[in-house]
């Protein structure tokens, strides 16, 4: 009887799929890989394009969330500007 055997595929992709989160050190390592592999024209295996698809579209949401809420931030600071001092303790706020 064997005290050992080879993990199959789907076992090390298991083991894997948990350090390959996107927001992991090792998926950021993966990330590179991938762009690089995608600027050289390269192709990924079946299941590394789509951990890949899922990541390029999180950056996306990622980044657009963060433009909005930096555009939101700048919005508020200029509508915070034309207020006078009056009105901004009538309202409560601090700057």
């Amino acid at each position: 009887m064997a005290c050992y055997t080879e993990p199959t595929e789907e076992e090390i992709y298991k083991l894997y799929e948990r350090r390959l989160r996107h927001d992991s050190p090792t998926a950021n390592a993966f990330c590179e890989l991938c762009q690089k592999l995608e600027q050289d024209g390269l192709y990924l295996t079946p299941k590394a394009e789509v951990w890949w698809e899922e990541h390029k579209a999180r950056d996306r949401g990622r980044l657009e969330k963060e433009m909005k809420q930096q555009a939101d931030a700048q919005a508020r600071e200029e509508a915070l500007a034309k207020l006078t001092p009056y009105e901004l303790e009538l309202l409560k706020i601090r700057r």
